[in-house]
């Protein structure tokens, strides 16, 4: 286990996690650690700030249903759009579920919605739903 992984689990709520499962068809449900949503934004704005971070986003794929929504929060925090999107695109090809589509929303992109819009046209046509 990583140290992340260790903080991770250090949050657990394995009530949530049963529930998230329930929400989450297609996932297993050991893959879930059980971090309320809360409680992982604030670890990721605290995390952006720590070295690890920036590895963390280029270790994919993840082993956790939560690393997976912590690497979504943590691409929306990102300011620069070239480098959202480069961490966009390199992590869509694991999203596999809603919650973690639904978890990303870069604040970047709404000073950038013509070039997105191009983007956004690629990434409609892959056969990869989420």
């Amino acid at each position: 286990m990583t140290s992340l992984q260790e903080r991770l689990f250090a949050m657990q709520d394995k009530q949530y996690a049963a529930f998230q499962a329930k929400l989450t068809p297609g996932v297993p449900m050991e893959s879930f650690i059980g971090i309320r949503v809360p409680v992982l934004r604030k670890f990721a704005k605290e995390f952006t700030k720590e070295a690890e971070c920036k590895e963390f986003l280029h270790q994919l794929p993840h082993q956790y249903y939560d690393e997976n929504m912590l690497h979504g929060l943590l691409i929306s925090e990102v300011k620069d759009y070239e480098e959202c999107i480069r961490l966009t695109e390199k992590f869509l090809q694991f999203v596999d579920n809603w919650a973690v589509c639904d978890i990303m929303s870069p604040k970047v992109f709404s000073k950038h919605k013509k070039e997105l819009l191009t983007k956004i046209k690629t990434w409609s046509k892959s056969s990869h739903v989420y």
